[in-house]
């Protein structure tokens, strides 16, 4: 807890190195901002969440990244709309909010910030680069469900110009609803 903003940002990136090291090396700077950031919320979300009476946080490795839950951030500075939010190859998440399908949203951002060019996030990849919103509809359609408007536009335009199925269209919707 006294180790204050440098230290859990440098205690962060050694996390990173320590877990998920050959990472670094697809993308320094995305790996040095989510891993730092996540030693940051891990570190104000310890000394702070007892506080607030929120649960402690935990930090779990996913393959490319990982996730914090009962974030402070995700909790009390992020806009209340949003469940998670992804920082290069980190997640924060709200408490309660990591169902399955986000974990898979959330998962794909990492892959998109590891694997595509930018500054320390990536964007949508294949047909998705070029849409308006194209990296959340990648990532939504990864997870199998309508997490944005954007995705369900874009589903509702393939349905009804016949590029899937009327048991794919309810199979996406069924599981959007069970994980919304």
């Amino acid at each position: 807890m006294a180790l204050g903003a440098v230290g859990w940002l440098s205690a962060g990136v050694a996390y990173g190195l320590a877990t998920n090291g050959k990472q670094f090396l697809n993308n320094p700077v995305a790996f040095s901002y989510g891993y730092g950031f996540a030693g940051l919320d891990y570190g104000l979300s310890s000394v702070a969440n007892p506080f607030a009476g929120a649960p402690m946080p935990t930090i779990d490795r996913v393959p490319g990244g990982a996730i914090i839950r009962n974030s402070f951030y995700a909790n009390n500075l992020m806009s209340k709309k949003y469940y998670a939010q992804t920082h290069g190859y980190t997640v924060s998440f709200r408490t309660g909010e990591d169902t399955y399908a986000h974990i898979l949203h959330e998962r794909r951002h990492i892959i998109q910030n590891r694997t595509r060019e930018g500054f320390y996030n990536g964007y949508g990849g294949g047909i998705f680069r070029y849409f308006g919103g194209g990296k959340e509809i990648e990532a939504d359609l990864s997870a199998g469900y309508f997490g944005y408007q954007q995705t369900g536009a874009f589903i509702l335009f393939l349905y009804y110009n016949k590029y899937i199925s009327d048991d794919l269209y309810r199979n996406i919707r069924l599981w959007t609803l069970l994980n919304n």
